[in-house]
């Protein structure tokens, strides 16, 4: 179900020449599958911020499995230059998630599943725990913390330890060529949340 809240957002995302233009990579259905069989109890009863839902591919799961949340984005994604066509996934768009101000936010009531831009991911995930999220589940590459001090996830890692990271069994097939080449984990952190390194069987 989806629920909705006003927000002021603004702002701009900047990405490397090498990446998928705005580091858009919808996430295939199986891995956050896979998250929710696992945190299934934990999960019940929270409500979601999805801020980078992209063409709606985590939440249509968590849609799918009864999970309450709201879908936002800085781009607005699935009518190209077709005004006439349907318009993107999600309640808001044109919102900056980075640029949300805590006190114009329900801080400690919303929980995230997100496959963030990776060039920002350590921006959001500092974003999600000023916010009080009270669950974080961060999509990543299983090599997220490789040359940690150059990119400052290093320092992330100190100020906000992970509860769990569960590498996925499987390589994530993102653009459907079925010649999947990317290891990829999801980082969790939480009060409830247990400590663990457990992979994640194909959901």
């Amino acid at each position: 179900m989806i629920v909705s809240f006003a927000v002021n957002a603004t702002g701009s995302s900047s990405v490397g020449a090498e990446r998928p233009r705005h580091d858009f990579r919808p996430t295939p259905p199986e891995p956050t599958q896979a998250l929710i069989n696992h945190y299934r109890p934990i999960l019940q009863g929270k409500k979601f911020h999805e801020a980078s839902c992209g063409d709606g591919a985590i939440c249509k799961v968590l849609d799918a499995n009864g999970l309450q949340f709201i879908a936002t984005d800085l781009i607005e994604r699935g009518h190209g230059d077709d005004l006439f066509a349907p318009k993107g996934y999600g309640n808001l768009h044109g919102v900056d998630f980075l640029k949300i101000r805590a006190d114009n936010y329900p801080c400690g009531e919303l929980s995230t599943i997100m496959n963030p831009p990776f060039s920002h991911w350590k921006e959001f995930v500092y974003k999600c725990h000023e916010l009080e999220m009270p669950f974080i589940a961060m999509f990543a590459k299983q090599q997220v913390w490789n040359a940690g001090r150059k990119s400052g996830r290093l320092q992330l890692w100190h100020d906000h330890p992970p509860k769990a990271i569960h590498p996925l069994t499987w390589r994530v097939d993102f653009d459907g060529r079925g010649r999947p080449t990317m290891d990829c984990c999801w980082v969790i952190w939480g009060k409830e949340v247990a400590f663990s390194n457990e992979p994640f069987e194909r959901g």
